[in-house]
């Protein structure tokens, strides 16, 4: 599976209800290093109480899954853990669906692979 890149987050269902008004990135490097950041939106229907969630480590797939080994996140319990989704892909890989349960239940995040930002090895748009 072919995760490697930078992922733009289109929706997050948690327990089947849908959170609107997020935003966030997810990043896998080649180089087996990780970086996920998921804040409310400017548009946001309402006001949450949840706080951003920014958490960065290495990664690897396992099977069907991939396994987020954190060292760095804005919610320091996670530190230390390794965090398991059930990823799969689809629409010719430009979109990964990630299911993660925990403490908070069941959340499914639907990402859409980020355009690339590099044009002839430098970036565009700075």
């Amino acid at each position: 599976m072919d995760i490697e890149g930078s992922w733009a987050l289109r929706s997050i269902v948690v327990d089947g209800e849908p959170r609107p008004g997020r935003h966030g990135l997810l990043i896998y490097a080649a180089d087996g290093y990780m970086a996920a950041a998921i804040n409310e939106s400017d548009d946001a229907p309402a006001p949450s109480a949840e706080p951003p969630l920014l958490y960065a480590g290495t990664w690897e797939l396992e099977g069907s899954e991939v396994v987020h080994h954190v060292s760095n996140c804005s919610e320091p319990d996670r530190i230390g853990r390794s965090l398991r989704r059930r990823a799969s892909l689809s629409g010719d890989g430009r979109w990964l669906t990630l299911v993660a349960e925990g403490r908070f239940g069941q959340a499914v995040l639907e990402w859409e692979r980020a355009p690339s930002r590099v044009a002839d090895g430098t970036a565009s748009d700075r």
